[in-house]
């Protein structure tokens, strides 16, 4: 995490631990405007310090200059304490906010989601200010949902504490050593429990010593000679086993799974006359080495299989029939849309996400701020509108071999209506239609608000179809079959949002439909330069779906981009 992201999340919980000590209402909003400051200006701290915005205020320079010279905030920490640790546990229930925390903490005593999921199943909520039956009914529905994914950890951050630990062990062991990550992670499941590692080696006492000495542990749960275990400071699980470098493969396959694959997998190795495990694939007692897991594959009769594959679906079959998709795979992306500029909430200008776009070796890029009804994220009225498209223009005259694309990301309004009037709408190369707000609507209610927005012609790309939030709120209630059924027929792509915190469109939907015509479109979501790269993110969604690279309208050359979001226009005419 870079130091001003750091910066913005002490600040963040700085102002919600003042709100919940009922500090004084001016001072929590300078916080908060700092927050918002800070995420959308791409001023240095140091210019700010020299310099200060209107806003910041002795108090808050004095915050930053200590943050700067000590990596955090005593303030912060003093705070922490005043509250039991479980009243932080309520802020993650949807719908609670500091106000309202506050209010259940000092009239109920409820300390803990265990206390106030008991309070709401007594109906004791019903005799606070600002709570009723369906706000009750709603945060038993937060808690349980909390209660589900508990103990789960989102995909990239397993993956950035995979990665460093591996790069650790590597370092310690040397760059040839066989070491893989396996499990759910190497599956790109979109959260994960823990994390599998496997590594070959004769001398698995100096490998396993290297992990346990790994600086980012918090505890050892085991140790022993081939398997071993550690807690990180974030509460994941890390399992190490280590074999020999003859059944490195066979030991892969298995680790990596899922269960339902492997189990179909030693099916086929009995149907053979053999039996496969973890240590190899024998035949009459017997086995050969076998260092990889296409030797192991390749045995039983078939090709490798992705790890994102392996979900026992209808991996088996395909690879039996030749039919095994040639999966997309970053290499293959030209381009990507959907990304934020300091026109709207993004935390760089136009100028310098196009130039991290090109750096991503794409050709093209496209742009696409929140619309006017946004006003939450700066969303752009009219005038805003046009004067950004006067600075793409000035840098697509600069170059042919880039083009960023005019864009813009619309509300889908409550009645199903996008966001600005038709002749706003015809000057953008596309528009990407996303619900933001209004989110509790019924069902059939949302289901018509999106299938309206569709059928609008200027409605090239349906954002963030389910609108859900990893491992913090559930999407919103909606006929999917029927929407993705109208993204075909219209000829709307679908968006696989990439930020780690949404990976939606749900890979399993993305499977279910990849034969059907849809088209889909990785979109990074990305609200500064760095954030272009969670497309990585959006092409293992892709991978784990079965998608190939005629799937996707990232795979397009410029011209081929803007003429396909284009197309549903022309024959509306």
């Amino acid at each position: 995490m870079e130091e001003r992201e750091r910066l913005v999340d002490l600040l963040r919980e700085l102002a919600t631990l003042l709100e919940l000590g009922g500090e004084n209402p001016f001072k929590i909003r300078a916080y908060e405007g700092a927050v918002r400051f800070l995420e959308t200006s791409p001023l240095p701290l140091s210019a700010i310090q020299a310099d200060p915005p209107k806003g910041f205020g002795k108090g808050l320079l004095e915050k930053i200059e200590e943050f700067r010279r000590t990596g955090g905030l005593a303030e912060v920490d003093r705070l922490r304490g005043a509250f039991p640790p479980g009243v932080f546990d309520l802020l993650r229930v949807q719908g609670l906010g500091p106000k309202k925390v506050k209010h259940l903490f000092e009239e109920l005593k409820i300390a803990s989601l265990e206390q106030l999921e008991l309070a709401c199943r007594q109906d004791r909520l019903l005799g606070v200010k600002g709570f009723g039956e369906k706000s009750q009914a709603n945060i038993l529905q937060g808690i349980s949902f909390l209660k589900t994914f508990k103990g789960q950890f989102l995909y990239a951050e397993a993956e950035a504490e995979a990665a460093r630990l591996v790069g650790f062990l590597r370092e310690r062991l040397g760059p040839d050593l066989p070491l893989e990550v396996a499990g759910s992670l190497r599956r790109r499941k979109e959260v994960v429990k823990d994390i599998d590692l496997l590594a070959a080696s004769d001398g698995p006492a100096a490998v396993m010593a290297a992990f346990l000495a790994w600086p980012g542990k918090a505890r050892v749960l085991a140790e022993g000679e081939t398997k071993s275990a550690i807690v990180l400071a974030s509460g994941l699980q890390v399992d190490l086993r280590v074999v020999s470098p003859d059944s490195f493969g066979p030991a892969l396959c298995y680790f990596t799974g899922s269960k339902e694959h492997n189990t179909q997998v030693r099916g086929l190795a009995q149907d053979s006359g053999c039996k496969l495990n973890e240590y190899g694939l024998y035949k009459d007692g017997k086995t050969s080495p076998m260092a990889s897991e296409e030797e192991v594959y390749r045995a039983l009769g078939l090709p490798f299989i992705p790890p994102e594959l392996r979900e026992g679906l209808d991996e088996i079959d395909l690879a039996r029939s030749g039919r095994l998709p040639d999966l997309v795979g970053e290499a293959d992306l030209r381009g990507a849309l959907h990304a934020h500029s300091t026109f709207s909430d993004g935390r760089a200008t136009v100028v310098e996400m196009a130039a991290a776009a090109k750096k991503m070796g794409w050709s093209w890029f496209g742009l696409s701020d929140h619309s006017r009804s946004a006003h939450y994220a700066h969303g752009l009225e009219i005038d805003r509108v046009r004067e950004q498209w006067a600075v793409i223009d000035d840098l697509n005259a600069r170059s042919r071999k880039f083009q960023v694309l005019k864009g813009i990301e619309s509300d889908i309004l409550a009645d199903g209506g996008l966001d600005y009037p038709r002749e706003v709408l015809e000057g953008f190369d596309f528009v990407v239609a996303s619900v933001h707000g209004q989110m509790s609507m019924p069902a059939g209610e949302m289901t018509k608000r999106v299938l309206t927005a569709l059928e609008n012609p200027f409605t090239a790309v349906l954002g963030h179809p389910t609108g859900r939030l990893l491992l913090e709120r559930e999407g919103f209630g909606i006929d999917l079959e029927a929407v993705l059924g109208a993204c075909v027929r219209l000829g709307v792509a679908v968006e696989i949002n990439a930020n780690p915190h949404r990976l939606d469109l749900d890979w399993r939907r993305i499977r279910a439909w990849r034969e059907s015509g849809l088209r889909f479109v990785i979109g990074p979501d990305a609200h500064e330069p760095a954030g272009l790269a969670h497309v990585r993110y959006g092409v293992g969604l892709a991978r784990k779906g079965g998608l190939t690279r005629e799937s996707l309208l990232n795979c397009l050359d410029a011209d081929e981009a803007r003429a396909a979001l284009r197309a549903r226009r022309r024959n509306h005419r």
